[in-house]
C-alpha cells in the first residue's frame, strides 16, 4: 500500500500486479483486505468486525493524516513539476487490463501509450476498456466525420477543424 488520502471520500493508492490502482477504502478495499487475510492465513476467514475496525482506522488516517489529492475520472490534466498551473499533458485512462494511459502532450504535439501517470485517476466500477488508438488512418477521416454531422456550410466546417 503506497498511501491513503482524502478527496471528500477516503481512498487508498495500491499497487497490484504491477498496476497502480486507486480504490475507495470502504467499498472495494474491504473485499481486498478479506482476500489478503484469506490468502496469507492458510485460508482462514477474517472476522467482519475486524475488517470494519481496520476500515475505520484507515478512513480516519486518510481523513485526518492523509493528503488531500484531487482525483479525476478517465481524463486528467498534468501541469508538470514547475507548478505554474499550465497543463503540459493530458492523460486518458484506457481502463484496459494492461493499465495503460494515453498521454497527449501539448509541447510535443503528439500522443503515446504509457503505463503510468503522475496525475491520479480513479477508475469507476462501470468504466469499460477503450479501443486502442491507431496512428494509421485516412487523411480525410475528419471530413468523413463532418459529413455525418448537421454542419452543412463549408465555413463552419473549417472553423470546427481548427477549433481548439
Amino acid at each position: 500500500m503506497n498511501n491513503i488520502f482524502y478527496n471528500f471520500l477516503n481512498f487508498v493508492n495500491l499497487k497490484i500486479f504491477n498496476h497502480k490502482l486507486i480504490k475507495h477504502i470502504f467499498f472495494i478495499f474491504k473485499r481486498y483486505l478479506s482476500k489478503l487475510f484469506y490468502d496469507n492465513q492458510s485460508n482462514k476467514i477474517i472476522n467482519v468486525e475486524a475488517v470494519n475496525n481496520v476500515i475505520q482506522i484507515l478512513q480516519a488516517k486518510a481523513e485526518y493524516e492523509g493528503q488531500t489529492i484531487p482525483l479525476s475520472v478517465r481524463v486528467a490534466w498534468y501541469s508538470g513539476e514547475n507548478g505554474d498551473g499550465n497543463p503540459i499533458a493530458m492523460y486518458y485512462d484506457m481502463t484496459d487490463d494492461k493499465g495503460r494511459f494515453v498521454r497527449i502532450s501539448k509541447e510535443e504535439q503528439n500522443w503515446q501509450l504509457v503505463s503510468q501517470t503522475p496525475a491520479p485517476l480513479f477508475v469507476r466500477y462501470n468504466q469499460t476498456a477503450q479501443v486502442e488508438p491507431d496512428r494509421n488512418y485516412e487523411q480525410e477521416i475528419f471530413d468523413k466525420f463532418l459529413q455525418l454531422t448537421n454542419v452543412k456550410d463549408e465555413q463552419s466546417k473549417i472553423l470546427l477543424k481548427v477549433f481548439r
